[in-house]
């Protein structure tokens, strides 16, 4: 074998291992965030979860899952907030705004 072919045999296999490592898989980071938090999934409703102990409604931002979120970690949770401006409890099944 030549130098030449010896080289192309390892930048392939490099490529290879570089590849493999995009695929997508699954964060235990965020599971364990929730179960940590106390906090549950709301049922038809993508990244939101509420609190057990306060009701309050979050949305949780995740790194791992799409580029261009930014956060501290893998995920983290914000308070959710409705299109009138205010934070929101879930109660009963329904996502009620928290009115003061």
């Amino acid at each position: 074998m030549t130098r030449r072919t010896i080289a192309l045999v390892i930048i392939i296999a490099v490529m290879c291992c570089i590849l493999t490592a995009c695929s997508p898989s699954s964060n235990s980071v965020d599971s364990s965030a929730i179960s940590f938090a106390s906090f549950k999934a709301i049922e038809g409703k993508e990244a939101l979860f509420y609190s057990t102990e306060t009701r309050v409604v979050y949305y949780m931002f995740s790194t791992s899952n799409a580029i261009g979120y930014s956060g501290y970690g893998y995920s983290y949770f914000a308070p959710y907030i409705s299109e009138n401006g205010r934070f929101c409890r879930y109660i009963n099944d329904i996502i009620v705004e928290i009115e003061q």
